[in-house]
Formats: C-alpha cells, sequence, structure tokens
C-alpha cells in the first residue's frame, strides 16, 4: 500500500522547521555536556544567508533546489531526529519504503505518517517480486531497495524535485548550510549524477556499557566521539559513497550506491566536495547483535567486510547457538575492536 501525503506549502514547513530547531538545538547542548559529538551541531554554525527561515523571509524560493531523500528502511533508530535533521537541512521531500510485517503495530509506521513531507511505502520484507526463492537474502533485499529508488525517481518528477538523494536511515548528509545550495555548487550544467564520499562514526565504548549496566543510557544513534573518512582509513563497512541525481526522464538506479543517466547528454559525473554523509553503523548495540544472529540463521556464507564476518562467526558460534552470557561478551568484544576508539 502507498501513502502519498502532499506536501505543506513553504511557510507551512518553516513553521514546523523553527518548532523543530529549538527541540534539537536544546538536545545538542545536553549532548555537549557528554562530550560526544553529533553531526547535528554543525546546524549552529547556518549563517542567517544559508537558513530556510532568511530564505523565505527574503522572498527566497526553493528553485532549483528542491531536494528529495529516498530510502528503504526497517526499524529504524531515531528516525524522528533523521526526518528533522534532514528538513532543517533543506530536504523537502522524503519517499520512503518501511519494510515491516504488521504496519498496524508499528510505532514507525505511525510516526513516519504524521510527516506531509513523506511518501510512504509499506513493503512485506518476505516477499520480494522477481526473486528466485533460493536467492540470499541479501541479494533479495537488494532488489527491493533498487526497485523502489526506481518508482521514487519516477515520483520526484511528478513532484517537481530538482535533486534526488540515496541514503539509509542511519546516514547523515553533512554540509555547511542547505543540501540543495552543497549540490549547486558542485554541480556544473552537464552534471547529471554525483558521488558523496562517505565518512564513518566510530563510537565510545559506553555504547556497549548501556547493555551491561541498565542505568546506563544510550545518547542515541546519531551521537559520536569521532568519524573517519573511509577513503583513506579503514572502515567497518562500505567504502565507495552514495549517489546524487539531477532528477530527469533519464535518470536510473545503478545499484544501491550509484544512479546512471541514460541521456542523448554527456554526464559529467564528479565526486562531491560541498557535501558527504556520515555512516552511523551499527548505532544500537542490541540491534546489531539481533541483526547478525538473524545473519547467522540465512544463507550467507561472506561478506567483504571482516566486520561483518567476525560478528556472523560469533553468532554462529556455541555460545550463541544456545543463548549465553557468554555470547553478548563475543559480540562485544567484536563490536568494541571494530566499532569503538579510545579516545575521549
Amino acid at each position: 500500500m502507498l501513502f502519498s501525503l502532499e506536501p505543506k506549502s513553504a511557510s507551512g514547513i518553516i513553521v514546523v522547521s523553527i518548532v523543530i530547531s529549538a527541540v534539537i538545538i536544546a538536545t545538542i547542548i545536553l549532548m555537549a555536556q557528554s562530550g560526544d559529538r553529533m553531526v547535528i551541531e554543525k546546524l549552529l554554525m547556518n549563517t542567517d544567508s544559508t537558513s530556510i527561515k532568511k530564505l523565505i523571509g527574503q522572498g527566497g524560493s526553493q528553485k532549483d533546489r528542491r531536494v528529495a531523500i529516498v530510502s528503504m528502511m526497517r526499524d529504524p533508530n531515531d528516525i524522528h531526529e533523521w526526518l528533522n535533521y534532514h528538513m532543517l537541512k533543506g530536504v523537502t521531500r522524503f519517499y520512503i519504503r518501511l519494510e515491516t510485517v504488521d504496519a498496524s503495530e508499528d510505532r514507525v509506521t505511525q510516526l513516519l505518517l504524521s510527516y506531509p513531507q513523506v511518501t510512504l511505502q509499506i513493503g512485506d520484507p518476505t516477499k520480494t517480486p522477481g526473486s528466485e526463492s533460493h536467492d540470499p537474502p541479501g541479494q533479495r533485499q537488494m532488489l527491493r531497495q533498487r526497485a523502489w529508488v526506481s518508482e521514487a525517481i519516477q515520483m520526484a518528477l511528478k513532484d517537481g524535485i530538482n535533486w534526488i538523494v540515496h541514503i539509509d536511515s542511519d546516514e547523515l548528509l553533512e554540509c555547511s548550510g542547505l543540501v540543495g545550495d552543497a549540490i549547486n555548487t558542485d554541480a556544473r550544467p552537464d552534471t547529471q549524477t554525483m558521488v558523496l564520499k562517505n565518512f564513518e562514526a566510530v563510537y565510545g565504548k559506553d555504547k556497549v556499557d548501556v547493555v551491561k549496566e541498565k542505568s546506563k543510557k544510550d545518547g542515541g544513534c546519531f551521537t559520536s566521539k569521532k568519524v573517519v573518512d573511509c577513503s583513506t582509513e579503514p572502515c567497518a563497512s562500505y567504502a565507495n559513497g552514495k549517489a546524487v541525481g539531477r532528477v530527469t526522464p533519464f535518470l536510473q538506479e545503478a545499484g544501491v550506491h550509484r544512479f546512471h543517466y541514460s541521456g542523448p547528454l554527456t554526464d559529467n559525473a564528479l565526486e562531491m566536495q560541498a557535501m558527504y554523509l556520515v555512516h552511523y553503523e551499527s548505532c544500537d548495540f542490541p540491534k546489531y547483535m539481533d541483526k547478525f544472529l538473524k545473519l547467522a540463521g540465512s544463507e550467507v556464507s561472506s561478506f567483504p567486510f571482516p566486520y561483518y564476518n567476525e560478528s556472523i562467526a560469533v553468532a554462529r558460534g556455541g555460545a550463541c547457538v544456545k543463548p549465553t552470557p557468554a555470547c553478548k561478551d563475543e559480540f562485544a568484544a567484536v563490536y568494541t575492536k571494530y566499532r569503538t576508539t579510545d579516545e575521549s
């Protein structure tokens, strides 16, 4: 089923943004006390000239800077913060496929439906049209993801979107000012597709301590001790960036990390300099364990990432086949090795 919620007027978006801005700034102040780094904190460095409020106040518009995000997600962490952050950065539309078995009982479904900027598709993760029963789960998931991106491109055309960005619910776009301005800073008139360089968040060891000590509270998904540039330093997950595309009838998905231009013109494709993304891989330790316990029970044999392979090995080991306290400890050892830092 598809929920298509029409966008409000620009002034309506601003009213929402102002209220949300106060909430996020308050959150930033609280998080600063813990010493954790938040990508959201860079919003405080926005000048009046780059804020949505100032843009509208001066009679400006979203002309040529209407940006949409397309994403497929399941049981996302802190999705309200993800949406609010990107709205404050000028994203005007979200095409989201939420994979859930029972939408009527899903709190995330209700939250997403409350945002007029969200076009929501509810999808069953157990059904993948066009796939064979023997296809690995990861391959079936990729097929669903690519199909959704193709649908989103067509909807973006009808909605008058200028640019579309494909990221996940554990990733934040990072730039100075508005996303649309950052894209237009880098794009040339003949640029149809661009690549976002990806950085990866690294956490403090309290991510694991939260599970061991009930009295401790996690700072949320979008907090980290530092971020690393995956093009120059080892990362736990992918390092080949994500896609940005100019919305035209010739834009096509080309896998989960790229767009392809199939039109008659030359595509001056480039890597963005004015914007990048930060990937908060495995930002929730309990969900990290659950994820790899499920992967261990599937047909998946190996990944190109040692972090994934070692996590699956733990999940398939004796301590986790019949869950014991040692299972959590073994997961914690892998998680601490790849996802945390001693840096203060």
